[in-house]
């Protein structure tokens, strides 16, 4: 090492942040060899010009741009871009010579000589780099890429069963090294994936022992933060906000002075996204110790250093890049940047010296945890480490703790289907009663018979699905109401549909209703993949409603219908449409995120109720008590195969977005409805063949089968009714024609129910409502 050290005296280290602290510490060891450092990206700044002003200011002259789009492109204007015939190129180097010609990106005079007349050595770059070698060549300037010695020793990985164990096992052997007189400040953990954040922080605390906290909360993540957004979005003003406490002052005054910076130069939408992304940029102060153990993603360490790389599987090491970026890896090399294959090269480099050029460094991966099962990482076998499995103790002398080590394995192959290598050994404890109680719930007193019940389409189907799951989630609530992204998603498209009949477009009607909600990162990806679906629902649903004979609108209804003195059912019924020369036509639609449609076979058995529980609430309000139901129908506000993880984009399916459901057999109604019924562009299957019948796939109705459709559901409300007012919340999960009510069910690792409580049923249904002629 010191050999190697002494031919840095007198020269200009290329290097990495993260590798900073490395030769910082040789300095110390070595006081007589002198250097400078700086990193790559500093030099790019400094030859090809440092923007002289920050991205929110940039982002509000250019609010053109989406805020995502805003951020990857300020992102790439201060790298080397030149013409190319690449589109995504030409774009940003136009605002990268806007931003030169008006003076925002300063280059640093005289800096090529700078370098010319340095000795400059790389380290832990990419041998012949393209961003810095591309520059050094242009301007002749000598540089070297220099590499530390790789140190030649037999490294094991150590495998473990579960994350617990390989996390324990660590602070057992940093407790060895601590009692060997190394300190805590000379141990380091290398870049732990978030699922070691909980553990790590738990198991240090019962190993007494100092962590770093590598995973700090955001100010976004706090709830008061998200609060003040939210009153400002509300009020346009803080002024009237009652501070609380200084963290709460804090965050006012930095949301102050970005609305003094911004906000007369953004839309409130564009400022509010600012909001977030500086607060979620923003870090609370983390907890420093003196003695603690820290975590790195340096790979070079000292002699007397150690580290301990955790997680050691696929996926993580070594992380692949994929030619997927915003620029292809062939426009990369083009115009002289780092691409995909040259990153990879680098990761696996990297990864080799981490684990062999240094002295002592333990590796290991475990199979599962929490977040799921895990496989070793490939460079395993390509690099030929030992593997060495971890074997625990057979048996503690505690009979106890040896039956709830064992009830905690057969938990884990329980809830993950899978089977822990070792159990075997338990054996010998023979039987420990882990499934000899009985899963049948005995009832409760929860309900008395004269309470007043308020039934909806949700909990019924809830109740229909497993009697257990509907006591769980509306009598204990054990359930709490959590905004999903769909849920999000689902909102968006409802509010954006209010706009059907109005004289406005589709952009307006989007950006209207966008603004209402504060939108991940994540989301924002998906809801652009999304948004080309929804503008097709839109347009389609605006010709449609422009072709109907005097159409009325009602979205976002309430309705409620007595059923009783005791009871009554409610619902929320999304668009109702009333056509006709009088007015006297009504059809009901409901918008769905995910894959529905209307089984009449599934009703006497308390599945599919939802359109014709509609079509009962109609009858509770007098504005609609008179009117002829002429058709139920769910559209889907986009198809399930827009959810696609691939980079592709899929063309827009409007089949599948058409309306999905039964229509009333009068086809002079029909018309006033949907005047394009023979082959409808609107209605999904409904067509008239030449002969003048329906087309085999068309869902018709008659008024005497509607009435008896809403006759079962009646009744099975009325008897889901006294079912709950007698407290019979069996555990009797249903398998619906092979799909089991329990799959998506957030219970079932509590109820523990068995294959003798499931009730099968086959609906045999044998209309196919998917079908396309």
């Amino acid at each position: 090492m010191e050999k190697w050290f002494i031919q840095l005296n007198n020269t200009l280290v290329v290097a990495p942040h993260s590798e900073h602290h490395f030769f910082l510490m040789l300095k110390n060891k070595y006081p007589n060899v002198s250097f400078k450092l700086i990193t790559k990206e500093e030099i790019l700044s400094n030859y090809y010009g440092t923007i002289n002003e920050d991205f929110y200011s940039w982002f509000s002259m250019h609010q053109d741009l989406s805020f995502p789009i805003a951020k990857l492109y300020y992102k790439f204007l201060s790298l080397p871009l030149k013409k190319d015939e690449d589109e995504k190129v030409l774009e940003l180097y136009k605002y990268r010579k806007e931003l030169l010609d008006n003076g925002k990106i300063k280059v640093k005079s005289y800096y090529d000589v700078f370098l010319r007349k340095q000795k400059i050595l790389i380290f832990d770059y990419s041998k012949n780099d393209p961003e810095l070698c591309y520059l050094f060549d242009k301007e002749n300037v000598s540089y070297e890429f220099i590499e530390l010695p790789t140190l030649n020793k037999n490294i094991q990985v150590t495998s473990f069963e579960h994350i617990d164990q390989e996390i324990a096992m660590m602070y057992h052997q940093i407790l060895d090294l601590y009692c060997k007189g190394i300190p805590l400040s000379k141990i380091f953990i290398y870049s732990p994936s978030k699922e070691y954040h909980y553990p790590l922080i738990k198991l240090a605390n019962d190993f007494k022992i100092l962590l770093e906290d590598y995973n700090p909360s955001s100010y976004y993540s706090l709830s008061i933060t998200k609060e003040i957004i939210e009153y400002y979005r509300i009020h346009n003003e803080l002024d009237s906000y009652k501070i609380n406490n200084s963290l709460e002052e804090e965050i006012l005054l930095e949301i102050k002075k970005i609305k003094d910076n911004y906000s007369s130069l953004l839309s409130i939408s564009n400022f509010l996204l600012i909001l977030k992304d500086y607060f979620s940029n923003k870090y609370l102060s983390k907890t420093k110790y003196v003695e603690q153990i820290k975590i790195t993603n340096r790979h070079h360490f000292l002699d007397d250093e150690y580290v301990f790389v955790l997680g050691f599987e696929q996926g993580k090491f070594p992380f692949i890049s994929k030619d997927d970026d915003y620029l292809l890896d062939s426009t990369k090399e083009r115009i002289h940047l780092l691409t995909s294959k040259q990153k990879n090269k680098l990761e696996r480099d990297k990864m080799y010296f981490l684990i062999y050029g240094n002295k002592n460094v333990f590796v290991s991966y475990k199979h599962k945890s929490i977040e799921g099962v895990y496989y070793p990482s490939i460079l395993i076998k390509q690099y030929g480490l030992k593997e060495n499995k971890y074997v625990s103790p057979l048996l503690s002398y505690s009979i106890v703790n040896s039956q709830k080590e064992y009830a905690r394995i057969l938990d884990f192959e329980r809830k993950y289907g899978l089977s822990v290598l070792g159990k075997e050994k338990y054996f010998s404890l023979g039987d420990i009663g882990y499934r000899s109680y009985s899963s049948l719930f005995k009832g409760s007193n929860a309900i008395k018979e004269d309470d007043y019940l308020i039934h909806s389409y949700s909990k019924l189907k809830i109740f229909a699905q497993c009697p257990y799951h509907y006591y769980l989630d509306n009598i204990l609530k054990l359930s709490p109401f959590e905004e999903t992204s769909y849920l999000k998603y689902g909102n968006l498209v409802h509010l954006i549909m209010e706009h059907v009949n109005q004289d406005i477009d589709f952009e307006e009607a989007y950006n209207r209703s966008y603004q209402k909600f504060i939108w991940t990162n994540q989301e924002k990806v998906l809801l652009s993949q999304l948004k080309k679906h929804i503008e097709l629902l839109f347009n389609t649903n605006k010709k449609h409603f422009s072709v109907m004979e005097n159409p009325s609108i009602f979205v976002e209804n309430s309705f409620e219908y007595v059923i009783s003195s005791f009871a009554k059912v409610v619902g929320k019924i999304d668009k109702i449409i009333v056509t006709g020369k009088h007015s006297n036509y009504a059809s009901i639609i409901d918008f769905k995120t995910g894959d529905e449609r209307f089984v009449p076979r599934q009703l006497q058995y308390g599945y599919s109720m939802q359109l014709p529980i509609y079509s009962i609430l109609l009858k509770g309000k007098e504005m609609f008590e008179d009117l002829e139901l002429l058709g139920v129908y769910i559209q889907k506000a986009f198809p399930a195969s827009s959810i696609a993880s691939s980079k592709k984009t899929k063309k827009p399916v409007s089949k599948e977005q058409m309306l999905n459901g039964v229509t009333l057999d009068d086809r002079k109604a029909l018309m006033t409805f949907d005047p394009t019924y023979v082959n409808s562009l609107y209605i999904r299957n409904m067509k008239v063949n030449n002969d003048g019948h329906y087309g085999q796939h068309a869902k018709i109705f008659t008024k005497t089968e509607w009435s008896e459709y809403e006759n079962i559901v009646l009744e099975k409300i009325t008897e889901f009714d006294d079912k709950i007012r007698h407290n019979a919340f069996d555990i009797t999960p249903v398998e619906m024609d092979g799909v089991l009510s329990c799959k998506f069910c957030p219970y079932k690792d509590v109820c523990y129910v068995n294959k003798d409580q499931i009730i099968k049923i086959k609906s045999s249904e044998s209309e196919e409502g998917d079908i396309d002629e």
